[in-house]
């Protein structure tokens, strides 16, 4: 990797290279320093990335007055594709639980829904970023590979979520697929978490991790981190908000049923996800921990599921 970070044209012989940490994205991450400047790099697989659809959404977030990151420089090496970025002073808000109070995770959230909600009131929609694709295909591919897990390779899973409880959620899922009857895509991040929103020491937020921007159902910002909402207050109530401002607190009723139904859609991704790449250890203490949550939180109501505060590790 060092080899190839070094065919990048842009820094000096002079620039420093600090390792970022992410476990989740795959993608290779650098803080830069380089002549009293700072950078951040970041080096994804050729097909991972659309260089022209980043343009794209920076374009439309500065549009509407949208804090994010500029895109510097970028290019191509070998079977990578580099981005640099500006680097945002700031932190992510999944690691500042001590410096802000719940009231204020409260107000970030919705400050961050209330873009979206600008941003989706006042742009015509490009079809470009159209994620064209039906909901009940999604839903049985989805339960299809699950289902051929939990009683395959990872069957050991029984001893912790009981063939009824997953046959009770499977029936959920397909019930509620019919709350996306006619429901409009719209632009949204993708994968909206506190570890994609920098705050910095003015209190301003930026949206980062912007590549997935894509038009879909707006529940599906949640698709990859919903889990997250039940881990601690600050989490949920982040969600919960960017949520209600996204909808001007006026949350429609079938978000709520989308709500639930992305929540059983994420725990059967994420064990196919590490069906391919974790081990035992880990899946079974990630099914313990969602086994803990679905026990806490009435996934057969039509209520909104993120008020339940029983779930909270704190």
């Amino acid at each position: 990797m060092n080899n190839l970070i070094s065919e990048i044209n842009f820094f000096s012989d002079n620039a420093s290279f600090e390792v970022i940490r992410d476990s989740n994205s795959g993608a290779i991450l650098r803080k830069v320093k380089d002549n009293n400047n700072t950078y951040f790099l970041k080096i994804i697989k050729n097909g991972n990335i659309n260089i022209d659809k980043v343009k794209k959404i920076i374009e439309i977030y500065k549009k509407n007055n949208v804090n994010t990151i500029e895109l510097l420089d970028y290019g191509h090496i070998n079977n990578y594709v580099y981005l640099i970025y500006n680097f945002i002073d700031g932190l992510a808000l999944n690691i500042t639980y001590d410096k802000y109070s719940v009231s204020d995770y409260n107000k970030m959230g919705f400050k961050i829904g209330s873009s979206y909600r600008v941003i989706n009131s006042s742009c015509e929609f490009d079809k470009y970023f159209l994620n064209n694709y039906s909901i009940n295909d999604l839903t049985n591919q989805f339960i299809a590979s699950f289902t051929k897990l939990y009683n395959g390779e990872l069957s050991y899973i029984k001893g912790i979520i009981k063939e009824e409880k997953i046959d009770c959620l499977i029936s959920r899922m397909k019930e509620l697929i019919s709350s996306f009857d006619d429901e409009a895509k719209v632009y949204i991040h993708a994968d909206i978490h506190p570890k994609n929103i920098l705050v910095d020491n003015k209190q301003n937020l930026y949206i980062i991790d912007i590549e997935s921007f894509c038009l879909d159902y707006f529940v599906m910002n949640l698709r990859w981190s919903i889990i997250a909402a039940f881990r601690n207050k600050k989490n949920n109530e982040f969600f919960k908000e960017f949520i209600n401002g996204y909808y001007n607190n006026n949350v429609p009723a079938k978000f709520n049923k989308q709500l639930i139904f992305i929540t059983i859609f994420n725990f059967m991704e994420h064990i196919i996800e590490f069906s391919k790449t974790k081990d035992r250890k880990y899946i079974t203490s990630y099914v313990y921990e969602i086994n803990s949550i679905f026990d806490n939180i009435d996934l057969f109501s039509d209520n909104n599921i993120l008020n339940d505060i029983k779930t909270f590790k704190e």
